[in-house]
């Protein structure tokens, strides 16, 4: 008998295949895009690395303070007169900006500082995390720390107080430009609570700020740190060297507030108020002390 029926596949067979087909292509497609993300971004970082390089080297030989300017696919290069080292005349750093910053991260070297940094607004995307701002936000200190040391230390230009006075009519005791005279034996005093503002001569990223002082009038303050008005820290600042490490933030001016809140004396939790305040020499950035407000420093179980 004669058979009709042909072997072959289902109209519905067919249309799966179609799909699982369209399927797979498009998780080809989206692979290989992030793969190329990924590749420009590459480039973009390892330009940098190459500028830091020969930025610094520049430096170390007292050659100008210029770099080669080669084209980055999906980049543009971002500096004051062309090719300098010292960057954007806003934030004094030479910068690497994606054409599509919806794809890619932007990357930032910073030459006073000797640090490439990074970032990348669209987070939703899952890539580039460690260029995201809340990745951005320091958890390791010790490392941050060792990092912040190798920075340039900057004496602010100019401070102003809210008071301003002597202890027991000494000489070197009083004006708000003894934090800042370079002379630990000079140092600013009020008798009470006041706050003290100091201005850098331009904004920058401010990692660190190191305080310091002998107790001539106090043996310690409870403090509270502002950067542009914004408050970075606070806690137990006693009379000797500490430094005060924030998360990375651009500013130009700091202010230091003593307040009436008790600080602690000792390590087992002894605390005391006291009515004057204190600072012998205050600077940002550069060498980080033994006692941070990050460490196992025993004033700072209470800081912020």
């Amino acid at each position: 008998m004669f058979n009709s029926k042909e072997n072959g596949f289902s109209l519905i067979e067919l249309i799966v295949v179609l799909i699982i087909t369209a399927i797979l292509a498009q998780l080809g497609f989206i692979a290989f895009n992030r793969y190329a993300r990924r590749t420009r971004a590459f480039a973009a970082k390892t330009a940098l690395k190459n500028i830091q390089r020969e930025c610094e080297s520049n430096r170390d030989l007292e050659a100008p303070e210029t770099f080669t300017l080669l084209p980055i696919k999906g980049y543009s290069i971002a500096t004051r007169d062309t090719n300098s080292c010292y960057g954007q005349s806003s934030d004094g750093k030479v910068a690497a900006i994606a054409d599509n910053q919806e794809e890619i991260p932007n990357y930032f070297y910073d030459f006073l500082n000797g640090v490439i940094s990074c970032s990348f607004s669209n987070s939703s995307s899952g890539m580039f995390k460690s260029c995201t701002e809340e990745s951005l936000k320091i958890s390791n200190w010790d490392e941050y720390a060792s990092e912040t040391s190798k920075t340039q230390n900057i004496i602010p230009s100019s401070s102003k107080s809210s008071c301003e006075n002597s202890w027991a009519g000494t000489s070197y005791t009083g004006r708000a430009a003894f934090a800042i005279d370079s002379n630990p034996n000079t140092k600013w005093t009020c008798n009470g609570p006041a706050n003290i503002e100091f201005e850098l001569s331009e904004s920058q990223e401010i990692r660190s700020i190191n305080v310091g002082f002998t107790g001539s009038v106090t043996n310690g303050n409870y403090v509270k740190i502002y950067v542009d008005d914004g408050l970075v820290a606070e806690g137990t600042q006693n009379a000797f060297d500490k430094t005060w490490l924030i998360q990375p933030t651009k500013g130009k001016k700091v202010r230091y507030e003593t307040t009436t809140d008790p600080h602690l004396v000792s390590g087992d939790g002894t605390t005391q108020t006291t009515s004057w305040s204190e600072i012998g020499e205050l600077s940002i950035n550069g060498k980080v002390g033994s006692c941070t407000n990050k460490n196992n420093c025993w004033n700072n179980v209470n800081d912020k």
